[in-house]
């Protein structure tokens, strides 16, 4: 199924260096990279998704805004555009059901 995200151009900026938003993007993609060396489903990669989660409602508490969920997701497809698809499904299974997501 194609994400709302397939078909909509977005131009994404960085957030301000040192800040929470910025901290929580770094901690994620290291965790988004921790969790693709593990198979799909597996015990390994389901815990990586408890701090993705939390990670998620940092970002709605720093943001101030559901829109910083999509935010993020647009930041992380934009650093490596060929695991987007991944990465989404990844962050969909993680931050299910927080405000402002769209899954």
């Amino acid at each position: 199924m194609p994400s709302p995200r397939d078909h909509i151009e977005t131009h994404v900026f960085d957030p301000p260096t040192g800040g929470t938003v910025a901290a929580a993007e770094t901690a994620i993609l290291s965790l988004l990279t921790a969790v693709e060396q593990h198979q799909v489903g597996s015990p390994a990669a389901m815990a990586f998704i408890a701090p993705i989660r939390r990670k998620g409602e940092e970002l709605l508490t720093a943001g101030g805004a559901s829109d910083v969920l999509d935010y993020m997701a647009n930041r992380i497809h934009a650093a490596v555009p060929e695991k987007a698809a991944q990465r989404e499904r990844i962050l969909a299974a993680a931050w299910g059901g927080l405000p402002g997501w769209w899954s």
